[in-house]
């Protein structure tokens, strides 16, 4: 299923997935597992990164079709 624009967008602030999640299990994975919890946050960041590279290829695509369409208006 592909996601919409505006999940891509709430999907590259972190806050956001952090925020759903509970403080205290947060808390008890940063002092009980913090070998996990740091991977977690890996995980996120290059998911974060993922989302932003797509987000960037977009703007290029759009970009290089608008220029394709002026210049084929000059001809």
């Amino acid at each position: 299923m592909k996601k919409t624009k505006k999940e891509l967008q709430d999907l590259s602030d972190p806050s956001e997935f952090f925020d759903s999640m509970d403080q205290g299990v947060l808390l008890q994975m940063m002092q009980y597992y913090p070998i996990q919890f740091k991977a977690m946050c890996i995980l996120v960041s290059l998911d974060i990164q993922l989302v932003l590279e797509e987000q960037e290829k977009e703007t290029k695509t759009k970009k290089k079709i608008k220029k394709s369409y002026d210049n084929q208006g000059k001809i």
